[in-house]
């Protein structure tokens, strides 16, 4: 016996493979967004006024490394794997360090410029945007020479570039000066095991440095090696948090990165299904708090919190959970607007058939 509401019912259930589609690449887009973009990212416009706030360094010595951070800007992130990290680790702060590590990494040719014409000129007041960018560019040519003839080459022109800046350092010896930077960098290429880079350089001179002081005299290569084994009286993240909590964060943010991920599964199989309607009542349920506590909450925060230093901590803070709440709210709409009319049918569709 022919049924003419069988046919109709395989046309309402082709029309939602386009459905399907969609909510799966929005599910896919939110579940990496949340694992793989910052959830948490702290933009420091001037890393001067950090240490000025929270370092013993006498701030109003000329020349004090505060002063030589002068308006350095520097992004700090964490993203969703990064919280689990920190959640399941047995060194929360081994991990945090690192995070720390790798954002001071992208700054190592500023920070290696503003050393060393800072040392040329006997003042930071030489440290300027255009003398900054010829240091940079002086150090990428040493990073990328191959043989002994191309870094004297280079080790040269960096010499030449910081003696245009050193017009009022008296003791100023161009040759000398080039002997000292050829000794940094075999020292450099030696702890690194051949090769040269800003980061690499800043980071032995200061574990030198501090070798001298009386440290531990180990020699580290990379911000991430280096600020890992500084020796600080600073509480530990773990035991200034709750008990706990860092562990609850951990898993709270895989938990709702895998929501969005089983959402993608069941849209995406649903595609071969005969049956091709799926729930979807636990992404809407869960899918939009990576958004209100790492996006909304902060801003919320910062508004209305009475103190001045929290509410600037919180001025910096940004995120681009804002991603997932879009796709939580393009779900909403293809949901509601798309998604239900269609089943609607096809359970009116499939009443009729029960009943015949």
């Amino acid at each position: 016996m022919f049924y003419p509401e069988r046919d109709a019912l395989r046309r309402e259930q082709r029309k939602l493979i386009p459905v399907n589609i969609v909510v799966a690449l929005l599910s896919l887009v939110a579940a990496f967004s949340i694992l793989l973009l910052p959830l948490l990212r702290i933009e420091i416009d001037d890393l001067s006024a950090l240490m000025a706030d929270g370092s013993s360094v006498d701030v109003e010595q000329e020349n004090s490394p505060a002063d030589m951070l002068d308006g350095l800007e520097v992004t700090f992130s964490l993203s969703g794997m990064d919280f689990a990290q920190l959640g399941f680790s047995d060194s929360p702060d081994d991990v945090l360090l690192g995070r720390v590590g790798e954002a001071f990494s992208a700054l190592s040719g500023e920070l290696a410029s503003r050393v060393l014409l800072t040392m040329a000129a006997g003042s930071s007041d030489a440290v300027t945007e255009t003398s900054a960018q010829s240091v940079i560019d002086a150090l990428a040519t040493l990073e990328s020479a191959q043989d002994d003839a191309e870094v004297d080459a280079a080790i040269s022109s960096l010499a030449d570039i910081l003696g245009q800046y050193a017009g009022g350092n008296d003791g100023w010896d161009a040759g000398q000066v080039q002997t000292h930077l050829r000794e940094l960098y075999d020292d450099t290429v030696a702890e690194t095991g051949g090769s040269f880079s800003a980061e690499a350089f800043i980071c032995v001179q200061i574990s030198s440095a501090n070798a001298e002081e009386g440290g531990t005299g180990e020699i580290y290569t990379s911000f991430a090696q280096l600020l890992a084994n500084m020796e600080t009286d600073a509480e530990s993240l773990e035991s200034s948090l709750p008990e706990n909590a860092l562990l609850y964060a951990g898993a709270a943010v895989l938990f709702f990165a895998a929501v969005w991920a089983v959402l993608f599964l069941f849209a995406f199989f649903h595609l071969f299904a005969k049956n091709k309607r799926f729930t979807m009542w636990y992404v809407k349920l869960f899918g939009a708090f990576p958004c209100l506590i790492f996006g909304v909450a902060p801003l919320i925060a910062g508004q209305f919190i009475q103190d001045a230093s929290a509410a600037a901590v919180f001025g910096m803070m940004s995120s681009l959970s804002w991603i997932s709440g879009a796709c939580y709210v393009l779900l909403w709409l293809v949901s509601v607007f798309w998604a239900f009319p269609i089943k609607r049918k096809i359970r009116k569709l499939n009443r009729q058939l029960s009943n015949q």
